[in-house]
């Protein structure tokens, strides 16, 4: 072997060397930043589901305030529909009682005016009654 040969096998061997600790080291490095970014995922993760648990929490509770809204809605509405019917109703009651009212009005209207043309009856209205007795 001859000097220059035993140079380039030692500097061979050195080059080698340095290449194989150069990648052994950024092997571990790049595992421990895996591991890193694993753990990073993990966290991340886990602080998302807690989110999403809350979330899903915070949407129940608002479907159900929501129904019971539904609910005191449509009782309110079927309430009001009964009052408006009771009114309506007592509404066609006034009219009936106001024709009735009328129509009796008119009936004493013209009951007076046939008095009225009763000489008898017509004296008995026209004369003057005592002024201690109220009329009513």
């Amino acid at each position: 072997m001859t000097p220059g040969t035993w140079a380039a096998l030692k500097w061979g061997g050195i080059a080698l060397a340095v290449a194989l600790l150069f990648f052994w080291v950024r092997g571990l490095g790049y595992d421990a930043g895996q591991a890193a970014g694993v753990a990073l995922g993990d966290r991340d993760r886990a602080q998302l589901s807690a989110r999403l648990a809350t979330a899903q929490s915070d949407a129940a509770a608002c479907g159900a305030t929501l129904g019971r809204v539904n609910q005191e809605t449509a009782r309110a509405i079927r309430e009001a529909d009964a009052r408006a019917a009771a009114g309506a109703s007592a509404a066609a009651q006034a009219a009936a009682a106001a024709r009735d009212a009328q129509e009796e009005a008119a009936r004493a209207s013209g009951a007076l005016t046939a008095a009225k043309r009763l000489p008898t009856c017509r004296a008995q209205l026209e004369m003057p009654l005592c002024d201690d007795i109220p009329l009513l």
